[in-house]
């Protein structure tokens, strides 16, 4: 594919703390970007390479992962899928090398796995297997939980659901939660939700401290149907019927919930609590023991589709959250809010508006060297606009502006150390038309001892906070 550069649409126009944000490497290629970026090194040099899905949504479908090299952005491989790549890639290992394998879903029932080293396909999933009256929808985020079936490969969790191509408002099919084989992706069990709503959230499993009991939440509704946060014990995933799952957050109005949480001990029990920006304007914290709302904070005429970023912003030793939320009704949003919030208290630590909405979730790292965190995210208008990348410190209350150009941002970006020099870097994308961008961007910044939220997901693309 093309390798060029996207110079004229960029402008590099402020920085703080330090960051450089020089360019390393940038890569064109076609089609929308709406996978998250995920990093591991896949042809050996000790480099994390770069995956994401690409694709389009409008006739004729198209898709396909790309691969690319994280010290050049060189196309490692490519794989063609038919159809958009919506969720981003779970990464485990299926082959017997040592490289990560690659899980990842997209519309209208399409999941693939990819060897990682060669870039060839291990399976795809039969959307022929019957699924009682509905047929499958999209394949969200997929999790690795262990070896199931006990057949010496890890399987996986993975949500299936929504329509795109029904009008808003109208009927939507249920969505199921999925066992999966990794061995061959063959369906272990299956488990249509409990309110019989549709789902878009990436389900994520959790473990109860008190009694090692695993535990799945997963949500219902979305842009314009209620819904439902919901928790469930995994065994009754796997038995394939989640009736008995407790419902821990109710809708207010017609939207649900739509952002996967974040998970995070904010208690010190040793069990997460489950963190979760709702699609009506809500950040609530929920013991992840007791089910019950730990605080709640909300941004009035909100919706988002951005999970909370988990990192230290404040002078204790409780993790703090920071979310981000449009501020209008989809699709006519007007602007955006960025707040900050102590984990400990639920009291906010900061709060700003910005002209532009998002869509990305936010990533958080300790750029200035001071043992607290600051945040880099990605606004970005729906249709025509321009794409701006902002560097937020929320203890000392502050933002800049890294990038500004004419572009789009739907997936979220990345921030590591990809070649282990002790610097760290940031991948992200955009697009503009038909053509999407990927580039890696030098902060020029020690690598801290931590990245608290390095990715979508977490720095661990699990969902979960590692201290």
């Amino acid at each position: 594919m093309r390798h060029v550069m996207f110079g004229l649409m960029l402008s590099l126009v402020g920085c703080s703390a330090g960051v450089s944000f020089d360019s390393t490497w940038e890569a064109v290629d076609d089609h929308r970007i709406f996978s998250s970026i995920r990093a591991t090194d896949l042809n050996g040099d000790g480099i994390r390479d770069v995956v994401v899905g690409h694709g389009k949504e409008t006739l004729p479908k198209e898709g396909f992962v790309t691969a690319r090299d994280g010290a050049s952005g060189a196309l490692l491989w490519r794989i063609e899928t038919g159809d958009e790549m919506v969720g981003s890639a779970a990464l485990g290992h299926l082959t017997d090398d040592d490289a990560a394998d690659i899980v990842i879903g997209g519309r209208d029932g399409k999941l693939y796995a990819i060897d990682g080293t060669a870039g060839r396909l291990l399976w795809e999933f039969n959307a022929d297997v019957p699924l009682g009256q509905e047929r499958w929808l999209n394949f969200y985020t997929p999790q690795f939980v262990g070896d199931v079936d006990e057949d010496g490969h890890p399987d996986l969790l993975v949500a299936n659901g929504g329509d795109s191509g029904l009008p808003p408002f109208f009927p939507r099919p249920p969505g199921h939660l999925v066992l999966l084989s990794g061995a061959s992706g063959g369906v272990l069990s299956v488990s249509q939700t409990p309110d019989a709503a549709e789902t878009y959230m990436s389900a994520l499993p959790y473990r109860r401290a008190s009694d090692d009991v695993d535990l799945v939440v997963f949500g219902t509704g979305g842009e314009t149907k209620a819904g439902s946060l919901w928790v469930v014990d995994f065994d009754e995933v796997l038995r394939g019927d989640i009736g008995s799952a407790i419902q821990i957050i109710a809708p207010l109005a017609d939207r649900g919930m739509v952002a996967p949480p974040s998970l995070v001990d904010l208690t010190n029990d040793g069990t997460p609590e489950i963190v979760i920006a709702t699609f009506d304007g809500r950040l609530i914290a929920i013991d992840g023991e007791t089910l019950d709302a730990i605080w709640a904070v909300e941004v009035d005429e909100a919706e988002t589709w951005a999970s909370p970023a988990i990192g230290f912003f404040d002078d204790d030793s409780v993790p703090d959250v920071f979310a981000a939320f449009s501020i209008g009704r989809l699709p006519d949003y007007r602007e955006s809010v960025l707040v900050a919030v102590s984990g400990a208290t639920g009291k906010e630590l900061w709060r700003q508006t910005f002209e532009q909405p998002i869509v990305t979730s936010p990533l958080a790292v300790d750029v200035s060297g001071d043992g607290k965190d600051e945040i880099i995210i990605a606004l970005s208008p729906l249709f025509t606009g321009d794409q701006v990348v902002l560097l937020v410190d929320p203890d000392r209350r502050d933002s800049s502006m890294l990038i500004e150009r004419t572009a789009r941002s739907f997936g979220t970006g990345l921030v590591a150390d990809l070649d282990g020099d002790g610097s760290i870097e940031y991948v992200g994308s955009s697009f503009d038309g038909d053509n999407s961008l990927i580039e890696r961007r030098d902060l020029g910044v020690p690598t801290p001892d931590r990245i608290s939220w390095g990715a979508y997901l977490g720095t661990d693309y699990d969902g979960a906070f590692g201290g």
